[in-house]
């Protein structure tokens, strides 16, 4: 097997040094600061700074609130015997304790960078689990610790309760963790649903999701594994260390690049791997994946750089965003698309393009200077630099201009100006009816 690092060793520094409490990969696009060859590279290693860790933050103990199992159902039995309260009001009562009685054996979170119902998570306290309230897994758990049917009209005014408290007051704005996560003490490597391994200077332990306010969602966790005496993989997997690169240390950058991924670098460097087909690309990047025991989500690219439905899917996922599918916006039986509509404008079809675009097509630009010669002829012109990424073929066109949220009447010539002195690229020139509109 043979993989080619390509440009890592233009932006990589090679060298690692510990950064509040993470071992961190320092980058650079100056070439000569990785070494040119293995042993520079590791004396690179050798010599960098001693990391001194910043004073463990003061824990502050809380009690823990127990609550009895069968203590809803007993609330649940009784607001059920009230015979004076209707069914709906009888339904409002249970779903108001339900919320009170997962207060006592866990919290409410939501997403902090989205707060909407589809963001609100809850932690269970007993089995050190995120999940969210409009999970499958919550849901079934739930109705199973209910006894109810998810079915019944009951446990609809239930989950609404829940989800409406999760964006309460009552609940905590967070931005979840995905497989490892790191603040000024530690980094944390998740171990399953429920666990944690968490390093810092005093050493490695496992520890609950949660500790140190670090939570984990069910779904986005390393595969259980558990602690053993070290062992550089590197120097272990035939997958790694027999692996052939064209620079002397391409293999050892891209050791420190992988065995960096959990520090939760502030700026990640990307991986380039370059090589023939079947040289061993994908295998190589499969078993990082293993290593750390995630799932891979390796997508092939198509022929313009797009990924397909799938990809977002499982994006997505881990990070509690939902991805659906809908069915595409067809005109004169084709997918409306920028494919089709950048082809539009480049060969002149401006009417079809404001067909597909719901609107006449715009350009967006800023007026830059020019030589002049139109405002000494009395025809003055703002001469603009566009920033649209798609040109319509050179001509003349009749144009409305806004400024300033008017719209003034006027004539764009896109071309070279031959007659003054030959452009080396196709200018816009505008000129207005209204003189005082480019004053």
């Amino acid at each position: 097997m043979s993989a080619f690092i390509g440009p890592i060793h233009y932006w990589l520094y090679g060298k690692i040094r510990l950064v509040n409490g993470r071992e961190e990969v320092l980058f650079n696009r100056a070439s000569e600061m990785c070494g040119s060859t293995a042993e520079e590279l590791r004396e690179i290693v050798r010599n960098a700074p001693a990391w001194i860790p910043p004073a463990e933050p003061a824990t502050v103990a809380t009690k823990a609130t127990a609550a009895k199992k069968n203590s809803i159902h007993e609330s649940i039995i009784e607001i059920l015997l009230d015979s004076k309260k209707s069914t709906t009001e009888k339904n409002r009562d249970i779903a108001r304790a339900v919320v009170l009685w997962l207060h006592l054996t866990g919290r409410f979170y939501f997403h902090a960078e989205r707060r909407d119902f589809a963001g609100v998570m809850f932690f269970d306290a007993g089995r050190k689990r995120l999940l969210p309230v409009q999970s499958d897994s919550f849901q079934a758990g739930l109705a199973d610790a209910l006894k109810m049917n998810r079915a019944e009209r009951v446990f609809s005014f239930v989950q609404a309760a829940i989800e409406t408290e999760g964006l309460s007051d009552r609940s905590t704005g967070i931005t979840p963790a995905i497989f490892w996560a790191s603040n000024e003490t530690a980094f944390y490597l998740s171990n399953g649903p429920g666990r944690i391994v968490k390093i810092h200077a005093g050493g490695v332990g496992m520890v609950d999701n949660g500790t140190d306010g670090i939570l984990f969602p069910q779904g986005a966790t390393l595969a259980p594994w558990n602690l053993t005496t070290p062992e550089d993989p590197f120097e272990a997997c035939s997958l790694f260390c027999d692996m052939s690169t064209q620079a002397g240390h391409g293999r050892e950058l891209f050791r420190l690049w992988a065995m960096s991924l959990p520090t939760e670098q502030r700026t990640k460097p990307p991986l380039v791997l370059s090589g023939t087909v079947g040289s061993g690309k994908t295998r190589l990047i499969r078993g990082v994946f293993e290593l750390y025991g995630m799932p891979p989500r390796i997508t092939a690219v198509l022929k313009n750089g797009e990924g397909d439905f799938a990809m977002l899917a499982a994006w997505g996922k881990p990070r509690g965003v939902t991805v659906r599918q809908v069915a595409a916006v067809r005109r004169n039986g084709e997918p409306v698309s920028s494919t089709r509509i950048r082809k539009a404008v480049s060969t002149g079809d401006l009417s079809g393009a404001a067909t597909l675009l719901g609107r006449p097509f715009s350009l967006l630009g800023t007026v830059v200077p020019g030589n002049r010669i139109g405002r000494k002829l009395g025809y003055p012109t703002a001469n603009l630099d566009p920033h649209n990424e798609v040109r319509p073929p050179t001509g003349v066109y009749a144009v409305q201009a806004i400024i300033k949220n008017t719209a003034y009447p006027g004539i764009v010539n896109f071309g070279f100006h031959p007659t003054v002195k030959r452009a080396p690229s196709p200018l816009f020139e505008l000129h207005l009816s209204s003189i005082d509109a480019l004053s």
